[in-house]
């Protein structure tokens, strides 16, 4: 991360700090309607990358590293009993 530049530093902050709030709701959700939110998500930050002109090989790479995290912090909020509902 030492390499990045001060606005690419910003935007991974951004970034991290969407995916974390992102997490917190979907836990208010059950496991099969999450399944289904992944995919609504999926798709708005296609079309955001699109928006901003992020095509190619970099776009996927960030879709796929970002919607990972996302379901690494929902499991992570979870196996920590963060998650009150989600019973599908």
């Amino acid at each position: 991360m030492a390499d990045l530049t001060a606005e690419q530093k910003e935007v991974l902050d951004h970034t991290l700090q969407a995916v974390q709030r992102i997490a917190l709701a979907m836990l208010d959700l059950s496991k099969d309607e999450r399944e289904l939110q992944y995919e609504i998500v999926r798709r708005n930050f296609e079309r955001a990358l699109q928006t901003v002109g992020i095509e190619g090989q970099a776009g996927r790479d960030w879709l796929e590293v970002t919607m990972r995290a996302l379901r690494a912090f929902v499991a992570e909020i979870e196996a920590g009993g963060g998650a009150q509902g989600g019973e599908a």
